[in-house]
Parts: C-alpha cells; structure tokens; sequence
C-alpha cells in the first residue's frame, strides 16, 4: 500500500484540517492495525469506507452491477497497514522499531499530497433479451483515462494522468437461454343419424384444437474483457505554496474519464480528518 506524502512540520495555516495529522491521530491507527492482525480483521473493511463505485453495466432490462470502483487512500492507512502487515507476520521489536519510527512523527505533519487507487473493468452489457449481449467492450476506451479532482468550481490536476492504462485482457463465455413454444393444431369431423317420429335425421359437426408445448434452448456468446489500474497523487499546495483545499471546503469529487464516460466520486472532508477510528 503507497503511503500518503508526507509533508515536515508546520503550522496548519489554511489547508484544510483534513489533511493535518497529529501524532496522536497516527499512534491510533497503529494501534487499530496491530488490533485488527490479531483479530485477523480483513484491513479492506476500514478500507472500503473510502470506496466508491465509478462504473457499471447492465445485466438485466432492470438490474445493472457495479464492475469499477475507487479508493481514497487516507494518511492514517500508512501506520496502519504498516503495522497490520507486521503484527500479521510476526516480526520482532528490532524489526518494528525503525518501522514504526518512520510512521510515526513527533509533531505534527502537513500532508503534501493525497492518493486515489482506482480500477476500470470494461464489461460487455447483457441487457438484451434474456441475457444477450447488446453491447461489447471496447479496448480503446481505456487508451486515454484521464482522471481530475473538482473542489468546490476549481479543477485540480494529478501530478500525472494515468494515460493509457489497459493491463487486462480476458476471454469469458455468457450463457443464456431462450424459452421456445411449439403449436400444433388438430381438425375433427363427426357425422350421425337418428330416426325420429319424422323418419332419419341426419346431421354433422367439425371443430378445431390447438395445443401448446414449451421448451428451453441454451446458448453460449464469447466475449472478451479488459481492465486497467491507477494510482494518482493530487498535490495540495500550488507552486506558489498556496492551500488548494481549505476549510471552506466541504467535499471533492474525482472524475474518471474514460471513452465516452465520465464517472464522479464524491468524498465528503469531515469523514477524511479522522480516517482510522
């Protein structure tokens, strides 16, 4: 897991508080870390309060599934992780020490930057009747992802965009079926007589019935599929030195664009100032 910049110690001036981490915030998710390794508590719980969908396709007329997603990487995940994965793996105080010392300041920190972790899945839809590929990914939707943040009406720009990020190429099978109906119809014709007081009396009636079966034929549809990864770093200062989020700031959204879709995910400042509890 990438560790957040870290800037040296300051005075918080006006950068948002969210990014101002004191050494009590970070000794805490250092505890919760060796915690949650002894209770072998999966860290992509903590993790996931800061994930959020950015993609979907449709399965269904109705339904449709969330195939994308994003991650906002808080600073406290740094001393966090670090000391999970050494609880977990059973490393010794002469190991930890250096470890620890560097995840966890004496003073306070500015945090310089702040990471997005991000994957697109590009699924065919089977939205078509029942279950039939209406649409197939297309490869070069992923030729040219470009990822910003939006503050308030500002757009910030990443150190560097992810740029062409195909990595993953798949072949599935999509297997449907279609339920059939057969008809068949059969004439019938009757005759008769019957003598009466009047002598014979003949007569005659036809009619026709239709019956119905049913049956299911399966089929199967090749298809392929692509994926791709990014991590981008969103620094918070201008080259001027300047606070590019402050504590007007409420929110910030990162949009991912990718082909012809722009997909958004909003995180709100106050969830961020204390990410580890």
């Amino acid at each position: 897991m990438a560790a957040a910049s870290v800037g040296t110690p300051g005075p918080q001036g006006e950068l948002h508080a969210a990014f101002i981490k004191k050494p009590g915030q970070l000794a805490r998710a250092w505890k919760v870390g060796e915690e949650d390794a002894k209770k072998k508590a999966n860290p992509e719980t903590r993790l996931n309060r800061f994930r959020r969908g950015i993609g979907s396709i449709r399965t269904s007329v109705v339904a449709s599934e969330t195939v994308s997603w994003v991650w906002f990487l808080p600073p406290e995940f740094y001393p966090y992780y670090e000391a999970y994965k050494g609880t977990k793996q059973y490393k010794g105080e002469s190991e930890m020490a250096p470890i620890r010392e560097k995840a966890l300041p004496t003073k306070p920190v500015v945090i310089e930057g702040i990471h997005f972790y991000g994957f697109i899945t590009l699924m065919p839809s089977f939205g078509a009747g029942y279950g039939r590929i209406d649409r197939h990914a297309n490869p070069n939707d992923l030729a040219d992802v470009r990822v910003v943040l939006k503050v308030g009406e500002r757009i910030l720009q990443p150190a560097a965009q992810p740029g062409n990020m195909l990595q993953r190429k798949e072949s599935a099978l999509n297997q449907f079926a279609i339920p059939q109906y057969q008809y068949s119809t059969t004439n019938s014709y009757a005759s008769g007589s019957a003598y009466g007081s009047g002598g014979y009396v003949y007569g005659s009636a036809s009619g026709r019935s239709t019956t119905v079966s049913s049956y299911v034929e399966h089929y199967e549809e090749g298809y392929k599929w692509y994926q791709g990864e990014f991590l981008v770093e969103f620094r918070l200062r201008d080259s001027d030195g300047k606070p590019l989020i402050t504590p007007k700031d409420k929110e910030f959204e990162l949009i991912v664009i990718y082909g012809n879709t722009e997909r958004k995910a909003k995180f709100k400042l106050s969830e961020l100032e204390d990410a580890v509890k």
